[in-house]
């Protein structure tokens, strides 16, 4: 929900490094800080989805088709629950 840029450390920066590496955009190991790497990967996450301009920063655009590709893990349904 809040606005993501090179020199950032926090949780928020952690997840985005995860989601990623896990599309294929990073094979470094998250640690939390928006350095170069985090950047490319985020320039890289932009022009895959088309956003313009692709300067890394994650703004509103970024993060409008992050929220909305993310995809939804079912909960397990439990027998006794039913």
């Amino acid at each position: 929900t809040k606005d993501l840029f090179l020199g950032m450390r926090n949780d928020d920066v952690f997840e985005l490094q995860k989601r990623f590496v896990k599309e294929g955009l990073a094979t470094y190991a998250p640690t939390g800080y928006f350095g170069t790497l985090t950047l490319a990967s985020a320039r890289a996450y932009q022009l895959k989805y088309r956003i313009i301009p692709a300067w890394g920063y994650i703004g509103v655009k970024t993060r409008t088709i992050l929220n909305s590709t993310i995809s939804a893990t079912p909960l397990p349904i439990h027998l006794d629950e039913l």
